[in-house]
This record gives structure tokens, C-alpha cells and sequence, in this order.
């Protein structure tokens, strides 16, 4: 019989594997994964399957995922995405000779690290190096265009033509600006202790910086132009204003009186305009109150919403206590003026799930703990749980296939508690007590 990776078969896989430890799936209440077709389909995906069962949960998507996806492919400036691979070109084109990456490491004083698909924050982190080291890519480039290496010497005349193009700088220096502003949201999603209210609200900051970004873009790209002028200086080029024709559909055609009145319209602007909109579509505002627990929340002062909050709060969650709907509500809505109060008087401001848990009390506030618990462990990236399929990648390689499976939980666990401290001694004493060996062990 064929085994299939489809989504429904996963789905059936993870359902065995929580009804075996007993886990009741009535309070099952989100499901987070990654945005593929297997987990998300509408007919056969691996969430309907679950959610057949578990019919109390929702699908929430993972916030990582959707970021990463927004900078990498919302971007419909081409200048932005020529760029981008040109800095793949050049990356590639020293990582395929050892030769080439020792001469370029022996000029920059570290290497020269790809962008990587999978690493989000590395990524950002690697445009910012890319941007911050062209000029001693440049230098180490005219170095190998007078090897005796014809193929080398021609291809780095190509990337050194493209890398001193005027718009490959500008679109350069406006990519790395823009992705100073989400390397902050992307740390965020991945940090394994934050709640779903504290990643809406950097989500919604992040998003103000762009818009002010936007409505400031003179002054905001007059400094980026600066520093494009500088590093154009520095590597001998020119940032100039490409041929205009009256009709042109394949580029950027905007009149203006400047080099920088031109790149801000044909680059800058479109680049954050393609960024906020994609940001706004990925992230909704269903989404972001997908669970409507913000009222749990003593700031939260708008009492329209909060009263259609309570009613969608009652009709989901009901059943976690027992009662019906309009009685939970009764109770929740009392609970909530008490523990406002208890916050008032207290004077507990926190914007945070875990430390307004804390602050209450399982006894007195029954409903509003049971809530925040909720909020406190709701899901909002499954980058963790994938840190573990590149862990065990690592460690059941092609050369440990065939180990035990206590061999394989010891060095998973090794690779877990990488923090604590093992005494070789012991080790050494446990592995001679074991059985007999060819060496003598002084015990």
C-alpha cells in the first residue's frame, strides 16, 4: 500500500498521535502552521482534518511565515528584485571557488554570508552586510579580474558593471532601510516566550513606522540618496537619471527635475507602498482579533467593541466551563468590571498576557485566568517546532542512519539541554562499567 505525504494523511497522523496520549481535542482552541496547500487546503489540507475533529479550534496562520512571505515576494518593484538577485549572483560567485572566498575574506575580514530563504532574520542581516561592505566587494572583484581565469575574469567584469549601476545602489540602500524596520517584527514572532497581544501591537508599530516612512518619503530618502551619493563616490560610479521616452512600458518612466526626485518615485515610494499593502492583506484585522481576548486587557476602554467582544467570547468558549452562553457572558462581563477594578486599583498597566497572569487570581477570577492562559499560550509562529525537524536533520544524518532509537533520544537530548554541563568523568566511569573492553579503563 502507498504511503502519501498528503495533508489529510498528516492530518490523521497528528490526530492518532494526540488521542494516544490521551489529549481531549474539545479544548483544542488554534491550530497554527505554515501557509503550504498540504496543511491549508480546503478539500484535503491537514488543518481540515484536524479541525473535523477538533471542532472547537481555529485556524490562525503562522505570523512568521506570512512576514517572510511579504518581504520576499510582495515587493513588485522590479529595480528592488533585480537587485536582489544580483546580490545572489555575487554571493554565488565567490562561494563556488575557495580560492575566490579567501581573497574576499582577506578584504572584508569576515565572509561574505548568503541570503538565505529559511533564516529570516539572517537574511536582513545579510542585505545590511551586503550594503555596508560593496566597496570591498567591488576591490576584491578588480583583484580577480586580472586572474589568469578567463571565465572568472569575464564574469567579474559583468557583477562589477552591474554592482556600480546607479539604480542597483539606490534600490540597494532602499531595501536595506526598509528591512531595518521589520528585523525587529521578524525577532519578535520567533522568540519563544511572547503572546499573540504583544505581537499584534509590534505588528501594528511596525506598520505606523512604514506609514510615517511614507508620508515623510522626501526627507526620509533625501538621507538614503546621501548615502547612496557616498557609497557612489567611493566606488566611482554615477547615480544619474536613465533615458526618458514619452511612451515606455517595461521600466520606470517618471518625469522629474532630478536623479533623486526619480528614484524616490520610481523606487522608494512604490517599495513601501508594495510593503504596507501586502502587510495589510496577509495581516487582517479579523486576524489580528482573531480571538477577540483583547478586552481581558485594563486599557482597553472602548466599550462598543468590547460588548461584541464578550458576545464571541461567550459563544466560543462557553463550553470550557460548562454553562450556556448567555450565562457565561453574565459571568464574564461581571468578572471583567471586578477585575478592572483589582488592575485600576492595583495599578497594573501591562500590555502583556504572561504578566497579567501573574497578577490574577485563579480563585477570584476564574474565567478571566482560564482566558489569559489561552491568550498567553496561543501559537503565533510554528518557527519553533520547525527548529526541530533541522535539529534532528543534523543529528540523524546520512552517517548515523541505522542508530538505536535511545541513541537518538540521547543525543537529541544533548543537542537540546545544550546548556548543562556533563562530567567526562562520570561518563568515562559509566562506559567502563558497562560491559567489558579491549582497553583497560583505571577506574
Amino acid at each position: 500500500m502507498e504511503l502519501r505525504a498528503s495533508g489529510e494523511n498528516l492530518g490523521y497522523i497528528v490526530l492518532k498521535k494526540l488521542k494516544n496520549m490521551g489529549i481531549n481535542l474539545d479544548y483544542c482552541v488554534e491550530i497554527t502552521t505554515d501557509g503550504c496547500s498540504v496543511m491549508t487546503s480546503n478539500d484535503c489540507g491537514a488543518v481540515k482534518t484536524v479541525v473535523d475533529e477538533a471542532k472547537n479550534a481555529t485556524y490562525c496562520p503562522c505570523y512568521n511565515h506570512k512576514l517572510n512571505l511579504s518581504i520576499s515576494k510582495s515587493s513588485t518593484v522590479q529595480e528592488v528584485r533585480n537587485s536582489v538577485w544580483l546580490m545572489k549572483e555575487v554571493i554565488a560567485f565567490f562561494k563556488a571557488s575557495s580560492k575566490r572566498s579567501r581573497i574576499l575574506q582577506n578584504v572584508m575580514g569576515h565572509q561574505l554570508h548568503g541570503l538565505c530563504e529559511t533564516r529570516w532574520v539572517e537574511r536582513h542581516d545579510r542585505v545590511i552586510q551586503f550594503q555596508s561592505c560593496i566597496s570591498k566587494i567591488i576591490e576584491t572583484l578588480e583583484s580577480v579580474a586580472k586572474w589568469k581565469d578567463i571565465s572568472a575574469a569575464a564574469k567579474t567584469k559583468s557583477l562589477k558593471s552591474s554592482l556600480s549601476n546607479g539604480e542597483f545602489i539606490v534600490s540597494m540602500m532602499c531595501l536595506a532601510n526598509l528591512l531595518t524596520c521589520t528585523i525587529q517584527l521578524s525577532s519578535f514572532f520567533q522568540k519563544t516566550q511572547t503572546d499573540m497581544k504583544s505581537a499584534n501591537d509590534l505588528l501594528q508599530e511596525t506598520l505606523t513606522i512604514l506609514h510615517r516612512k511614507r508620508d515623510k518619503s522626501v526627507e526620509v530618502f533625501s538621507n538614503i540618496f546621501e548615502e547612496a551619493k557616498n557609497i557612489a563616490d567611493e566606488i566611482d560610479a554615477e547615480i544619474k537619471v536613465p533615458r526618458l521616452a514619452n511612451v515606455q512600458k517595461n521600466r520606470s518612466n517618471y518625469p522629474c527635475d532630478s536623479a533623486e526626485d526619480y528614484y524616490r518615485k520610481a523606487i522608494f515610494i512604490p517599495l513601501l507602498d508594495s510593503v504596507i499593502e501586502d502587510l495589510k492583506f496577509r495581516f487582517p484585522e479579523e486576524t489580528l482579533n482573531l480571538f477577540d481576548l483583547f478586552v481581558l486587557f485594563p486599557t482597553n476602554g472602548d466599550e462598543s467593541e468590547c460588548e461584541e467582544a464578550l458576545n464571541r467570547l461567550s459563544n466560543k468558549y462557553a463550553y470550557l466551563f460548562n454553562k450556556s452562553t448567555d450565562i457565561f457572558k453574565k459571568m464574564l462581563s461581571s468578572e471583567l468590571e471586578f477585575y478592572r477594578l483589582h488592575c485600576e486599583n492595583k495599578k497594573i498597566t501591562s500590555c502583556s498576557a504572561l504578566e497579567l497572569l501573574d497578577h490574577c487570581d485563579d480563585e477570584v477570577f476564574p474565567i478571566v485566568t482560564m482566558l489569559l492562559k489561552i491568550l498567553a499560550t496561543l501559537p503565533i509562529s510554528s518557527c519553533n517546532a520547525e527548529r526541530s525537524f533541522s535539529s534532528l536533520r543534523r543529528i540523524k544524518d546520512w552517517l548515523r542512519s541505522t542508530m538505536s532509537k535511545d541513541r537518538l533520544d540521547g543525543l537529541a537530548l544533548m543537542n537540546i539541554h545544550w546548556n548543562v554541563k556533563i562530567n567526562v568523568e562520570k561518563v568515562i566511569d559509566r562506559f567502563a562499567k558497562n560491559r567489558n573492553h579491549r582497553i583497560d579503563f583505571v577506574l
